[in-house]
């Protein structure tokens, strides 16, 4: 029996040990450490950002003035008559000015965009690292009580030995840290799959460190629901819809502009060798907007500025509705770990520590002190999720508002 035990706790330490994986070096990464590399590193970020490079370019070229018109003839190859005409394009009814404003507004929606991918990308950081930091919070958890059970065994084989005990005591025992074990195993797998897509938001194919630093913060705070909501408003995915309707009236105002007839001037020399004349040529051309107005062009982006504000107003109202639900669960979240990290834990401590005691005198038997043992680690399981869930929520509410959340001590 003890060689058949031995065996398996041979053969669970090795899948643990393959689960977690070898780290590459023994350095502790810091969150902050992991938000820089995503900023840096992180592949959709830096689309967006050469997005907003190019949208900053436009704004430059929107700007600029049209090129100029060099026309030249000539006739029996400059023996009967040279003529050279340059003609300038002038932009007329604002039409520079409509198109900076119109590539300006794309320039702020494509600022809007990465700040708001940023913020998604953080939050995410966030998920991702608490998760991995729980994992560590499970594993330690379970070796310690794997500890105590090994020492409640080794306690159990000495009764079993002086015939105090029955050596089922010692099998149940035994089965009881095996199972802990393999839920260890499994927890190291967990903790492996959380590293990797980790490690995923900076292009990394595995960690890289040997450990997170920090620990998840068991009652972060956060501030009421007022300020959430004006933060809300400021969030960057808010402004963007807002700026839409303002592209809109831009592009509006643009395309009331060509409706204004487009001008040319010109300007050149006239050569005529079979007269020997000189003479100088201007002239000035418009065009004749007759069978095309723009209405139908201006119609368009009326309905367009409608259709975003009728937009902005909806996802206010969705994401506000969001925020309160979140809210409302982050604080129910922590009322429950209050509860339970307070007066309950400390009872099932006392009722497992008792029950230990007890067994030894030989006045309860081993499954209550098993049973009491496991609720125990059940009880502190369930405080690592609730503060790991809290520390989600609260990255949730940092995604629906931009606003910072500190959840890692």
């Amino acid at each position: 029996m003890a060689r058949s035990h031995a065996g398996i706790i041979i053969a669970l330490a090795a899948l643990a040990a393959l689960a977690a994986g070898v780290p590459a070096s023994a350095e502790t990464l810091s969150l902050e450490q992991a938000r820089e590399m995503v900023l840096e590193s992180n592949q959709g970020l830096k689309a967006l950002d050469e997005l907003r490079a190019a949208s900053e370019a436009a704004v430059r070229q929107a700007g600029a003035y049209l090129n100029p018109e060099l026309e030249a003839e000539t006739e029996n190859f400059g023996k009967a008559e040279i003529e050279v005409v340059l003609t300038q394009p002038v932009m007329m009814g604002g039409r520079r000015g409509a198109a900076i404003d119109v590539a300006s507004w794309e320039a702020r929606i494509a600022d809007l965009e990465y700040e708001s991918a940023r913020i998604s990308v953080e939050s995410e950081l966030i998920r991702r690292y608490v998760t991995v930091l729980g994992a560590y919070k499970r594993i330690a958890l379970i070796d310690s009580t794997i500890e105590i059970s090994n020492r409640s065994i080794a306690a159990i084989k000495r009764l079993v030995d002086a015939g105090a005990t029955m050596e089922v005591d010692l099998m149940r025992a035994e089965l009881e840290r095996d199972e802990f074990l393999l839920d260890e195993a499994g927890l190291e797998r967990d903790l492996y799959e959380a590293e990797l897509k980790l490690a995923e938001l900076w292009g990394d194919r595995g960690l890289g460190y040997d450990r997170l630093g920090g620990s998840v913060s068991v009652g972060p705070l956060l501030p009421m629901i007022d300020e959430l909501d004006a933060a809300l408003e400021a969030h960057p995915e808010v402004q963007i819809l807002d700026t839409r309707g303002l592209l809109a009236e831009a592009e509006r105002k643009q395309a009331r502009s060509e409706r204004v007839p487009e001008m040319a001037l010109s300007a050149g020399y006239k050569r005529n060798n079979e007269l020997d004349e000189n003479a100088v040529i201007a002239g000035l051309s418009f065009s004749l907007p007759i069978f095309n107005r723009h209405k139908g062009a201006v119609a368009e982006k009326e309905h367009e500025r409608t259709a975003a504000e009728h937009e902005a107003g909806q996802v206010r109202l969705e994401r506000t509705a969001d925020l309160a639900a979140v809210h409302s669960t982050f604080e129910v979240r922590g009322r429950e770990l209050d509860a339970i990290s307070g007066e309950v834990l400390t009872r099932a401590t006392l009722i497992h520590r008792t029950l230990n005691d007890f067994y030894f005198r030989g006045k309860v038997g081993i499954l209550d002190v098993l049973a009491a043992r496991a609720h125990l680690l059940d009880l502190h399981m369930r405080i690592v999720d609730l503060s790991e869930e809290r520390a989600v929520l609260a990255a949730d509410i940092q995604e629906l508002t931009g606003y910072p959340v500190d959840v890692v001590e």
